[in-house]
């Protein structure tokens, strides 16, 4: 009988071990869900009126939009970049100065980065409003939402969180929230604070809503100026037509230009860039880069644009590169970081995601999704 005993027993155990391995995925996975929901935050109280198209305002100098204040009237300047497509007219940016709004209570003159105002998040408030846009009127297939800022507070502790929301009539597909870490923050001074969300496992629909808002967790007050929110496309627009419009150049400069052509040479090992997983993460490349041993044109990158340049030897920018590698599967550009040097035939590039340490600010190398490397061949196209 004890013999008996002990192989039921043992057969019951060995049962129940391969019922923990056989549901650790989703038990796991429901962990996940549940604190992701717990970690997120609550929306914005009034979350504004109906979501429309922006519009050219009657003043010239402002787009006009449903946003509550102070995201009603973006600058023109910066946000009136737009193309069409199909029935649509999509306006990928918005850049918001603050020095126009429908409702003055929303702004302060106390502190702005420029001009003579910024928006001012009161001692007490959780939440700022949220902007609100319809994906068709943003993107052809959205695939990621950036954000930046400039940020004063003498409170000790950074408070402010960005936050996007993906949704579908009542249902929440996505939320993305980024803090501002300590190693960022110094009270009593403006600082830039930026975050950028890839929609990799959110197929998004022109009718699907996107909210930005930001969480001052604190509930301190925050003076936020000179903001900009970039909505990115699968592909870069105009590329069907041969051009496309510079939507997302960090130096501001609005012109047509035409896009280079890319080649694949061949896969590169991100670890002979130093990029290896949970290890310090280097910086993205902001020097210029010769495209090829010996080329007068070089590669120009600003980390957060969507698209390089090809920059010739006057300076002026000569093509858009959008970086897509077919052998990949990815737009190394799509990743937070991109590391790049001269290769034997052409670029040398890797691209990685990072991971933050909350408490020392230290980026590491992300594991998800893995580091890509690549040696590309990029020809300007002729005049």
């Amino acid at each position: 009988m004890t013999l008996r005993r002990t192989l039921i027993l043992g057969g019951l155990l060995l049962a129940a071990v391969g019922a923990i391995i056989h549901w650790r995925g989703p038990l796991e996975q429901m962990a996940r869900e549940q604190w992701h929901a717990w970690k997120q935050p609550d929306a914005p109280a009034d979350p504004g009126g109906p979501v429309s198209a922006a519009r050219p305002s009657a003043d010239g100098a402002t787009l006009e939009t449903q946003d509550p204040p102070p995201y009603d009237r973006p600058s023109l300047l910066r946000s009136g970049m737009s193309i069409v497509i199909g029935d649509q007219r999509v306006r990928p940016n918005m850049h918001f100065d603050f020095e126009v709004t429908s409702d003055t209570t929303k702004i302060s003159h106390a502190h702005a980065r420029s001009g003579v105002s910024a928006q001012v998040i009161r001692s007490g408030t959780e939440y700022a409003p949220a902007i609100r846009r319809r994906a068709a009127e943003v993107a052809d297939t959205l695939t990621a939402v950036a954000v930046g800022l400039w940020l004063f507070t003498k409170a000790e502790k950074p408070p402010v969180t960005i936050v996007v929301s993906v949704d579908r009539g009542d249902k929440q597909l996505a939320w993305f929230g980024k803090d501002m870490y300590p190693a960022e923050h110094e009270p009593g001074k403006w600082q830039h604070f930026q975050a950028q969300f890839f929609l990799r496992d959110v197929v998004v629909t022109g009718d699907d809503q996107v909210s930005i808002y930001l969480w001052n967790r604190e509930k301190e007050r925050v003076y936020i100026d000179d903001m900009d929110v970039v909505f990115r496309s699968r592909q870069a627009l105009g590329r069907a037509h041969g051009i496309a419009f510079d939507l997302e150049d960090s130096t501001h400069r609005i012109m047509p230009l035409p896009f280079a052509q890319v080649a694949f040479h061949s896969e590169v090992d991100p670890s002979s860039f130093g990029v290896m997983v949970g290890k310090e993460a280097p910086l993205s490349t902001i020097a210029e880069v010769p495209l090829s041993p010996g080329s007068a044109l070089r590669w120009r990158y600003a980390p957060g644009d969507a698209v390089a340049r090809v920059v010739g030897g006057d300076g002026k920018d000569v093509a858009l590169v959008r970086a897509w590698c077919i052998e990949l599967g990815c737009d190394p550009l799509g990743y937070e970081r991109v590391v790049v040097a001269p290769g034997s035939a052409g670029l040398r590039m890797v691209a990685f995601d990072v991971d933050m340490d909350a408490s020392s600010g230290r980026a590491t190398v992300a594991k998800t999704p893995p580091p890509r490397g690549v040696e590309l061949i990029i020809t300007a196209p002729t005049p």
